[in-house]
This record gives C-alpha cells, structure tokens and sequence, in this order.
C-alpha cells in the first residue's frame, strides 16, 4: 500500500509560496489579476491543506521507524499551518472583496 502523505505535502506548500510570489508580482506590478490568482491558489491550499493533514494520520502506520517525538513535532507544525493558514484566506478575500468592489 502506498503512503498518500509525502506527495500530498507538496501541494499547500508550493501554493503557499507561489501565492506569496503573486502578492510581490502583483504589487511590483499593480495589477490585480496577481491578487485573484494569488487569492485562487490560498482557496486551493484550504481546501487541499487538512486533506493533507488526515492523510498523515494514515501514513503515520508507514513511519514506525520515526521516532514518536519528530512525528509529534510534525503534528504540531502542521497544525500550526492549518491555523495560521484560516486568517490568511480571510484576510486574503477581504483584500480582494475590497479591491473589487472599489473598481
């Protein structure tokens, strides 16, 4: 059986950092369509970053020789992401509800 975890982790962080690359871009280059994007990718990192969570719990059968302490930081970090990753969404639409409707 494979492990769903390790690739699924991928996916939240390359959109989290390629919604950071949009903000700069859109704000080196004033243009809006960076911020939807980079609204778009944070949308696509909540709906994927708790799947991805769960799908650690699964793959923690396929670590047992990982010590107990490293898989609990892990947890931690994670969830540590999940939280702080609700009021960037937030505050993401917020930004860009703003933007919207001041055009």
């Amino acid at each position: 059986m494979i492990n769903p975890h390790p690739p699924l982790t991928h996916f939240p962080i390359a959109f989290v950092l390629l919604a950071a690359a949009a903000e700069v871009l859109g704000l080196l280059l004033g243009t809006d369509k960076a911020a939807r994007f980079s609204h778009l990718l944070l949308l696509a990192t909540a709906v994927l970053a708790p799947i991805t969570y769960y799908s650690g719990f699964w793959g923690e059968d396929f670590a047992k020789f990982v010590a107990e302490e490293f898989i609990e930081k892990h947890e931690a970090l994670a969830l540590l992401f999940l939280y702080s990753l609700a009021p960037t969404v937030l505050l993401s639409f917020l930004r860009l509800s703003t933007k919207l409707s001041a055009t």
